[in-house]
């Protein structure tokens, strides 16, 4: 496919935010299009013939016709607000399918039977829908809509009913798009779609001109499309592209939507090319992966810690330990166990007490007292008395009258402990005779 490097300038010089398709989905509309009125409202049965041995364009003129004398047959004007709504939208939306025009142009001639509120949500359903069908009809329309909302909602029906329809067609459609007839954030909005559309046909391209783009935030609009759709393309190619993105955010991003990713059989050549990248990308990114190698494979996860710079490795022996105890919780502590004193003993202790401490608050309790440092250790019996359950407080207080606490931090333990027990006895209030 050729490539293109469009509005070069249209595209760096704008601060966009958020890229977001503003606009109804075809698949909302033709939910819409298909609730069937009460029978007492329209009987639309009636309407209904056998077309079989009609021409296209009898066809056409009955569609039309239907359409006409179903809203004529509605008598809207003795309709309540609400009903006339409904099925008014219903039919509108139906004759969508077969000739937008026709409902856009009854619409216009009825504006004056709407509210402002109803007659704006006709038109911008109506050319929405339009605007995904038939993008060159549609777009006629573009120059005649005095508000530039509309003008806005319809670009962007525009610029997906182009991608739908012919990529090039649509970067053809926004490269002699006026500038002047939509917001900024629309042309933006509009490049986005196009281009994520492109990403399915070629992410390889596409994965070409985001590395090439200046600006982060379209980067960001067409991350989750080109990493994916390249990934399932060619899975080791995606990897080393997302690797070699300059910005360590943006990068770090696309890592995490390879990780989000369905399994298939590329995690754990993923992961550990993350640990061996770790300094090229965000703490976050690195945890998550130490989380999912040890779901996968917890003892090359164990074996891979200290290949992590030192002051991220407890960051990482907690993601680990977390992630490794929902499948053996012996092992993950046998592990944690034979670490040397120090910061990661310390976060695998701590990681082993936040398991276990609801359903063997004892057990947890000991573990606490493995720690060195007297306030470290402190903070976690604490921990452990307001995450246990109400019936283990009286074993809790039996287990910490034969341990040594300090002085200094005994007052913390047993403070926690009494408000513990005293919510857990708190007088009964039995209602009035």
């Amino acid at each position: 496919m050729k490539k293109r490097y469009l509005l070069p300038i249209v595209i760096t010089s704008f601060t966009i935010g958020n890229f977001s398709l503003l606009f109804k989905s075809e698949e909302h509309m033709g939910d819409a299009a298909e609730r069937e009125p009460n029978e007492s409202r329209l009987n639309t049965r009636q309407l209904k013939s056998s077309r079989e041995t009609l021409t296209y364009s009898q066809r056409k003129r009955r569609a039309s016709g239907d359409f006409l004398s179903q809203l004529d047959f509605l008598k809207l004007e003795n309709a309540p607000q609400g009903d006339a709504y409904a099925m008014v939208h219903h039919l509108l939306m139906k004759q969508i399918g077969k000739d937008p025009s026709v409902a856009y142009n009854w619409m216009l001639s009825n504006k004056d039977r709407f509210s402002q509120e109803d007659f704006s949500n006709f038109q911008k359903d109506i050319l929405t829908s339009w605007g995904h069908i038939d993008p060159a009809s549609a777009g006629a329309l573009l120059g005649t809509l005095e508000a530039e909302v509309d003008r806005n909602n319809l670009a962007r029906a525009l610029a997906k009913g182009w991608a739908d329809k012919n990529v090039n067609q649509a970067l053809d459609w926004l490269e002699n798009l006026d500038e002047r007839s939509v917001s900024k954030d629309v042309i933006i909005d509009s490049y986005g779609i196009i281009m994520r559309k492109h990403a399915e046909i070629d992410p390889e391209a596409t994965a070409e001109i985001v590395s090439a783009m200046s600006s982060e935030s379209l980067q960001y609009d067409l991350l989750h499309s080109t990493t994916t759709e390249y990934a399932k393309k060619d899975y080791s190619s995606a990897l080393n592209w997302v690797l070699s993105l300059e910005s360590k955010k943006v990068r770090s991003d696309a890592v995490r939507e390879l990780m989000n990713m369905k399994d298939d059989g590329n995690r754990l050549h993923l992961l550990n090319e993350v640990v061996s990248k770790e300094a090229d990308l965000s703490a976050g990114v690195v945890v998550n992966a130490f989380a999912s190698l040890g779901a996968l494979s917890p003892v090359e996860a164990a074996s891979r810690v200290v290949d992590i710079a030192p002051n991220r490795q407890p960051k990482m022996v907690t993601a680990l330990v977390t992630s490794w105890a929902e499948s053996d919780l012996t092992a993950a502590e046998t592990w944690v166990s034979g670490l040397s004193e120090g910061a990661n003993f310390e976060a695998g202790v701590a990681s082993i007490v936040d398991i276990i401490s609801y359903k063997n608050p004892i057990k947890a309790l000991a573990w606490s007292e493995k720690i060195r440092a007297a306030d470290k250790r402190a903070d976690l019996m604490v921990s452990v008395i307001e995450s246990s359950r109400d019936k283990d407080l009286n074993n809790i207080q039996n287990h910490l009258g034969s341990v040594d606490i300090p002085l200094s931090h005994s007052e913390a333990i047993n403070k926690a402990l009494a408000e513990r027990m005293a919510n857990a006895h708190a007088d009964l209030v039995l209602p009035e005779s």
